[in-house]
């Protein structure tokens, strides 16, 4: 099954935060819809921009599509973007914190 890697790229000195919220949103959407086999994560690509990156199976790219990524390539196997070294790669259908839900 092949997969694609989609990313939403955000700007200025406040993308850190942005990307980190994003992410969060993109976590509780793919626990909603009970997307299986979705990663995601953050990277940068310099000063003033990071991007949310999410490796996405076949069978959710529909899904995840409707969220309107700026970007999208196909992903190698069994492999992600380089995530912040800060931020363990994480597999979206796992709720980190149950109390929240």
């Amino acid at each position: 099954m092949s997969a694609t890697i989609y990313a939403w790229d955000f700007h200025g000195p406040h993308a850190e935060g942005t990307a980190r919220h994003f992410l969060e949103h993109l976590g509780t959407f793919c626990r909603q819809l009970a997307l299986e086999g979705c990663e995601a994560g953050l990277e940068s690509q310099g000063p003033g921009h990071h991007a949310v990156w999410c490796r996405t199976p076949a069978a959710a790219a529909a899904a995840i599509q409707r969220l309107r990524p700026r970007r999208s390539r196909p992903a190698e196997p069994s492999t992600a973007p380089p995530a912040d070294p800060s931020d363990p790669p994480s597999d979206l259908p796992s709720d980190p914190d149950p109390a929240s839900s």
